[in-house]
């Protein structure tokens, strides 16, 4: 916090640029916190609103008739845009994972919601690290989305400190900020109750390589605290078939199935288990989509909540290098 702003003058009213130099932050997002804008988060809304209770903060009636005369102007006009940062070596192959689609279907919702245009820049193949910052700064977008990327040379040399990122999970050699997640270790006990309330009881993990999982949404991230919340006994046996393919593949996972004396799966991606050939009884659900039963993770959400948390940053001009980075995680609806 900046500044000392405690007591009531009755000379001098506060106003709104007041409580800003005390928050750190614009006076416009200490104009949207008092009207209970959704473009300022919950937490500083309300610390704003608190402080500008104690301090006697009265709203002059001529200034809010001109802001609503203002609002009622622009409210179709456009107020920028917003990136979506795609370095994939084959652009096209990104939006190809159905989760990926979805993500990007729900920022593109909340983008035009809040009159944003989501748009796609492709970083290394049409544009390299400096000629990207050379656009977005010429035409004043300050707010990135970073989809899940497996690895991506073209990052270097690019300024993200002076940006506002969000990220969904986290990138291989990427930027860091903030990110919105789906909530591994929620959805994999989901899927377990579920299960369970279905009289399943030899429940099995099977994870392996997918992009999900290079953003940090896997057993391997969640089954740990999934194990703490269930009854001793639940051993939850995990298969990891990370660099494991075909033939080899099926051998490891017939020969786990009947170790464990499983009578369900439950699989990162639904893509792991559409063509297995199973034993009669063998239950098998997904964490990501795809299969008749399974988890939702709630892909456009994530997209969705991506976009809100970016709008927030740049009204509160949090940049890249800040040092307290925020991840939310969403939790995922049972199908099927």
């Amino acid at each position: 916090m900046n500044g000392t702003l405690d007591v009531v003058s009755s000379r001098e009213p506060v106003s709104q640029r007041d409580i800003a130099r005390h928050f750190g932050v614009s006076h416009v997002t200490v104009s949207l916190a008092l009207r209970h804008s959704r473009r300022v988060s919950v937490s500083l809304a309300e610390e704003i609103r608190a402080h500008a209770e104690k301090v006697g903060y009265r709203s002059d009636p001529v200034l809010l008739a001109l802001s609503a005369y203002r609002d009622r102007k622009r409210a179709g006009q456009m107020r920028g845009a917003i990136g979506w940062v795609n370095a994939w070596a084959e652009p096209g192959e990104l939006r190809a994972h159905p989760e990926v689609e979805r993500f990007w279907c729900g920022a593109f919702a909340a983008a035009g919601e809040r009159r944003y245009r989501l748009e796609e820049f492709k970083l290394g193949t049409e544009l390299s690290a400096e000629r990207l910052h050379e656009v977005l700064e010429t035409r004043n977008i300050r707010g990135l989305i970073v989809p899940p990327h497996l690895s991506s040379e073209a990052w270097s040399g690019f300024p993200w400190e002076n940006y506002a990122v969000v990220s969904f999970g986290r990138c291989c050699n990427g930027p860091r900020g903030h990110s919105v997640v789906p909530s591994a270790a929620g959805n994999l006990l989901l899927a377990i109750h579920k299960l369970r309330e279905a009289g399943y009881r030899r429940i099995g993990c099977l994870t392996g390589n997918s992009l999900l999982r290079q953003a940090g949404y896997c057993m391997v991230e969640g089954l740990p605290a999934v194990r703490r919340n269930l009854a001793c006994g639940d051993d939850l046996p995990l298969l990891d078939l990370a660099g494991v393919r075909g033939n080899k593949a099926v051998t490891k996972i017939g020969a786990w199935v009947r170790a464990n004396l499983l009578d369900a799966i439950v699989a990162d991606e639904a893509a792991m288990i559409a063509n297995l050939t199973v034993p009669d009884g063998l239950k098998m659900v997904s964490l990501a989509g795809g299969c008749s039963e399974g988890v939702d993770p709630g892909s456009e959400e994530i997209g969705r909540t991506a976009v809100q948390m970016l709008d927030s940053l740049m009204e509160e001009r949090a940049r890249g290098s800040r040092v307290l980075y925020r991840e939310v995680a969403v939790e995922g609806t049972w199908v099927g």
